[in-house]
């Protein structure tokens, strides 16, 4: 810990992948150069309801690509809001439209380019209406480039859940779900789906902390409150 507001962690990964089987042609084998992996990440806490992460990184093979990720959350009277931005590695970045297989540049595994980026900004929200009555929420909205001339993959995807409770341990709940695609890697057509689901929750036991309840850092610095 930098000091009880700020923190900041770093990372590094070494990979090296081998096929299991041997490639007949071996253009589409896995690379077997070795990819280096460095990522920084900060958080800074202005309240025990509002904090911020950043994170940052860069990936090293054949080509070098950066990662990058922000997060800003907010809790306010039993509701939780959070925005956040990302960009890192797609694992279906490797796979050509319309080609029924993998495409041939070197890459993890030959289903994984260094050069397959997947950008993301999300948002999501929790919490409760009166004593009874919960909602939550989010959506996403993404772009994946696999750098080549494939197309971008954009998706949307979105979902809305309310919960009524009845009893201490009865809840009833209805969901609501949407993804929607411009084309899916296999078929090369749009996708679209949308899913409505109702039920009865039942709760074995109570949670140890509410869901509700104000971020709390020392237990996960390991700090004192």
């Amino acid at each position: 810990d930098v000091s009880r507001r700020q923190r900041l962690t770093a990372r590094y990964s070494f990979s090296r992948f081998r096929g299991l089987a041997k490639q007949e042609d071996p253009s589409v084998a896995p690379s077997s150069t070795p990819h280096h992996s460095g990522s920084l990440a900060y958080t800074y806490t202005f309240d025990p309801n509002f904090f911020l992460e950043l994170s940052g990184g860069a990936i090293h093979g054949r080509t070098t690509s950066y990662s990058a990720s922000a997060r800003l959350e907010r809790r306010m009277r039993g509701f939780r809001v959070a925005a956040g931005y990302q960009r890192q590695l797609s694992v279906f970045g490797g796979i050509r439209l319309g080609g029924g297989g993998l495409d041939a540049a070197p890459g993890f595994a030959t289903g994984l380019l260094p050069s397959s980026l997947s950008e993301a900004v999300t948002l999501t929200f929790r919490g409760n209406i009166g004593n009874r009555v919960g909602i939550e929420g989010g959506g996403m909205g993404a772009r994946t480039r696999s750098g080549d001339s494939s197309p971008e993959l954009k998706s949307l995807a979105g979902h809305l859940r309310l919960d009524f409770k009845l009893t201490e341990r009865l809840i009833a709940f209805s969901t609501v779900g949407i993804y929607r695609q411009n084309v899916t890697v296999l078929l090369n057509a749009p996708l679209e789906r949308t899913r409505y689901l109702g039920g009865v929750e039942i709760l074995l036991s109570k949670p140890r902390v509410r869901e509700d309840s104000p971020r709390n850092t020392s237990e996960e610095t390991g700090g004192n409150p």
